[in-house]
């Protein structure tokens, strides 16, 4: 049995969402509620960065829901902090159950 790329990502990506919760459906305590694009997207299973952009652009995260915007006052550009827990949460909710 062969499996592709895909199918060896999605396993592992749920192998690796089963490491961070625990056995009564909570978060282990050790991860931080909140960490920056450059971490939170190996937590959440993504393969760069920039797929987690992606995913704020295509509405699967939203602002002040599962992503902070931290930018300075004259900044420019964006510096995305992820809520671990609830981009899980978002990503176990059926794509037809999410609410926008």
């Amino acid at each position: 049995m062969s499996l592709t790329e895909a199918e060896i990502r999605a396993i592992a990506r749920d192998e690796f969402k089963k490491l961070l919760i625990g056995g009564i459906g909570e978060i282990d305590n050790s991860v931080p509620e909140y960490l920056p694009t450059a971490e939170a997207w190996k937590m959440l299973g993504f393969s760069n960065p920039k797929q987690l952009l992606k995913a704020i652009e295509n509405g699967l995260f939203r602002l002040n829901k599962e992503v902070q915007d931290r930018r300075g006052q004259r900044s420019q550009k964006a510096r995305y902090y992820f809520n671990i827990k609830a981009c899980l949460k978002r990503l176990n909710t059926a794509a037809e159950k999410r609410t926008k």
